[in-house]
């Protein structure tokens, strides 16, 4: 997603100790790809993203990683109806209140995500985000 989508160079402002990495694993073609370069990469950076990556809905992952690359390639207008479209999508789904819940209702942080983990997400799941692209 970075460094086909990226035409800064430089590191952006803050980001100047991590650019190398996240230029290294986040290039993947796919989620997949991503989480197979963080795991195999030993350093504190690497296994702290694929925990925070783990932390999060394995299907707004997968979504999101879409989002990025369908995003890339539309104009402004059509970038926000898809954005529109996915959010009523993610509404529709249980993910986002099992978050709220987590987080701001019973603030256990232990979400119980469904699915369950990035394996469990099919391309048709997360093509239904998507009814206009």
């Amino acid at each position: 997603v970075v460094s086909t989508q990226s035409t800064w160079g430089d590191a952006p402002n803050g980001l100047d100790g991590q650019w190398a990495q996240i230029e290294k694993h986040f290039s993947g073609d796919s989620v997949d790809a991503i989480v197979a370069s963080l795991e195999a990469d030993g350093g504190e950076w690497a296994q702290k993203t694929l925990k925070t990556l783990r932390r999060m809905s394995p299907a707004a992952v997968k979504v999101v990683y879409r989002m990025l690359k369908e995003g890339a390639k539309l104009g402004f207008s059509d970038c926000f109806d898809m954005e529109l479209d996915m959010a009523r999508e993610f509404m529709q789904q249980k993910d986002f209140f099992e978050g709220v819940r987590a987080v701001l209702v019973d603030k256990d942080q232990k979400p119980v995500w469904s699915p369950g983990s990035l394996d469990e997400v099919s391309d048709a799941m997360v093509a239904r985000y998507y009814p206009n692209v």
